[in-house]
C-alpha cells in the first residue's frame, strides 16, 4: 500500500473536496493467474471485513473472476453479457471506493460476494 497526494474530489461531509487528499493505493503485484477458481477454497464460507475504515464483519458467499463465478455449489461459467457485467461491476467499486473513501484499490481481478453479518452468533 502506498499513499498518494491527489486532487480526486473524496466525497468529505457530503461534498468532494476543493484540494489535495491523501490516496492509499494497493500495488499491483502484476499477477494475471489469481483467479475465482484459486481464491474460492479459502474464502468460500469463512469470515471477512467489509466497509472500511468501519470493518462490518461479512459471511463470503461466492467468489467471481471475469470467467465465472464459484461458491458453495460449484463453478458456473460467465456469459458474454455476465462477463460485461462483472467488469461494469468492478469499475462501479473501483470508482466508488476512490471518491468514498480514498482507496484506489488498482486492477480488480476477483470479487467476493459477502453477505453482511448481523447479530451477535455464539456458536459457528
Amino acid at each position: 500500500v502506498a499513499g498518494q497526494l491527489q486532487v480526486c474530489g473524496v466525497t468529505v461531509f457530503s461534498a468532494p473536496s476543493r484540494k489535495e487528499s491523501l490516496i492509499l493505493r494497493a500495488l499491483d503485484v502484476g499477477d494475471d493467474s489469481v483467479t475465482a477458481a484459486l481464491v474460492a477454497p479459502a474464502t468460500v464460507g469463512g469470515r471477512c471485513h467489509v466497509a472500511w475504515p468501519y470493518l462490518q464483519e461479512a459471511s463470503v458467499a461466492a467468489v467471481s473472476d471475469g470467467r465465472g463465478r464459484v461458491d458453495a455449489r460449484g463453478a458456473a461459467a460467465h456469459t458474454p453479457e455476465q462477463a460485461r457485467a462483472w467488469r461494469d461491476k468492478c469499475d462501479e467499486v473501483a470508482a466508488e471506493s476512490i471518491k468514498k473513501r480514498g482507496v484506489d484499490p488498482g486492477p480488480v481481478r476477483v470479487l467476493l460476494h459477502v453477505h453482511a453479518c448481523e447479530g451477535l452468533v455464539r456458536h459457528l
